[in-house]
């Protein structure tokens, strides 16, 4: 990726249409593809966003965004060399090292179209697209970037009801804008993450029934949200957010900004009072704990509290005692003689 650009300057006259970037590793493919990493190592974070910056330098400097793909350990040159080989291999794959696979030399790159376990639907539609690049700037992923400009949920209700109403202006309609932002929104968001569920949901003939639908009684409403039945539904001391929450992503841009929300709603008070309150307004997140837990360590005034160090307080020694009571305290304390009665006790 460093030296993409150095060699586009150089090859003079040439104006690539496409870049494709391969890899060999399902579990880093992934990452590319998804923008997030699941691990903690310091070093594969700091490489992601390396990447991901220079991506943007060469679409910001050359119009072209790289295609991330998946190549098969077989078929790619460069472990050939990595991995260690004999000199009598290396010079019968010497047309292989120096050109690469035969199918490269095409018109049209037939990339690998095998299982990739390793990879969620959406990622497996585009690893296998021939459109890669029009996926990754199409419809959905532009949302997804505008969203993480947003730090706050409230900002961009706003923001979306004012474009909105300038629309409905325009045509002339009535409708409350505001709302119908937080419906967009959401299912906007739904459509991302829930494709398959929502599909099923839709059409469910001839399908066996999803287990996140099983298990949560998924259902959609009349506003096209995917909503929970949950165990609550029959009680009469809930309202009807509460009872059939809509669901959300745990990781989804839109649902990290309504945490942020409802925490600040709620004082920073901490997780379980995020929690209660993020049930209380009628959302529900697959493993929210967790979900929550993830999204306050970024809460600055979370972070601030939490940071101070509890000093313990100087107490200082008790005082040495002096059991050599004076002669007037002596005689304070001298046998008292009372009666009780005609019973004389001292």
């Amino acid at each position: 990726m460093k030296c993409l650009p150095t060699i586009l300057r150089n090859f003079g006259g040439f104006n690539p249409s496409e870049i494709h970037v391969a890899t060999d590793s399902q579990v880093v493919l992934s990452w590319l593809i998804s923008g997030t990493i699941a691990s903690k190592n310091l070093f594969a974070q700091n490489r992601l966003k390396d990447i991901q910056q220079m991506s943007v330098e060469l679409e910001a400097t050359l119009s072209l965004h790289p295609s991330f793909r998946y190549i098969p350990t077989a078929e790619n040159p460069a472990d050939l060399i990595t991995r260690g080989t004999t000199l009598e291999r290396f010079k019968t794959c010497f047309q292989f090292w120096c050109y690469g696979p035969g199918w490269l030399n095409g018109g049209t790159t037939p990339w690998a179209t095998q299982d990739l376990p390793c990879l969620n639907k959406r990622s497996q539609g585009i690893a296998r697209a021939s459109w890669n690049a029009a996926i990754l700037h199409g419809e959905e992923p532009p949302t997804v970037l505008l969203l993480k400009t947003f730090t706050s949920f409230n900002k961009l209700l706003r923001v979306l009801s004012l474009v909105l109403k300038f629309i409905n202006r325009l045509c002339r309609l009535e409708v409350d804008s505001e709302k119908l932002a937080a419906v967009l929104l959401m299912r906007t968001m739904q459509r991302q993450v829930y494709a398959e569920e929502l599909d099923f949901l839709l059409d469910p003939s001839g399908q066996s029934v999803l287990g996140l639908v099983r298990d949560l009684d998924l259902f959609i409403n009349d506003e096209g949200l995917i909503r929970s039945g949950g165990r609550i539904g029959r009680s009469l001391h809930f309202s009807r957010e509460v009872k059939h929450p809509i669901l959300f992503a745990k990781s989804h841009p839109i649902t990290k900004l309504i945490i942020m929300d409802v925490h600040a709603r709620c004082q920073d008070l901490g997780i379980a009072s995020t929690l209660a309150e993020l049930r209380r307004c009628g959302y529900w997140v697959p493993k929210d704990r967790q979900a929550v837990k993830t999204i306050l360590t970024s809460c600055a005034l979370c972070r601030r509290y939490n940071a101070r160090q509890v000093l313990p307080s100087n107490v200082d020694n008790l005082p040495v005692l002096d059991w050599k009571f004076p002669s007037s305290i002596r005689e304070w304390i001298s046998p008292v003689t009372f009666g009780l009665g005609k019973v004389v006790r001292r």
